[in-house]
């Protein structure tokens, strides 16, 4: 990931919404992927509060604005990532 990112911590890219398949026999939701090119970026639980739009998503292209941030506590960092479709 930190090879995609610029000097200021951002990135724009294109990327793809797929599914990540479950085990046989599961009853778990499979997660999300955000995908660039075939490198997986980013995988969305069904726990996360943003799967349920995500999961509508599935098969389309979207541009990602993905940012490395610094948390409030100085207690590492975090991506930050928004889709425009």
């Amino acid at each position: 990931m930190e090879a995609l990112l610029s000097e200021d911590g951002t990135a724009v890219l294109m990327v793809s919404l797929g599914t990540v398949p479950t085990r046989k026999g599961s009853k778990a939701k499979p997660h999300v992927a955000l995908v660039d090119a075939d490198y997986t970026l980013f995988e969305f639980s069904a726990r996360s509060q943003s799967y349920g739009y995500l999961a509508c998503h599935v098969g389309m292209k979207a541009r990602a604005l993905i940012e490395k941030r610094t948390g409030d506590f100085n207690d590492g960092f975090y991506y930050s990532v928004a889709l425009v479709f």
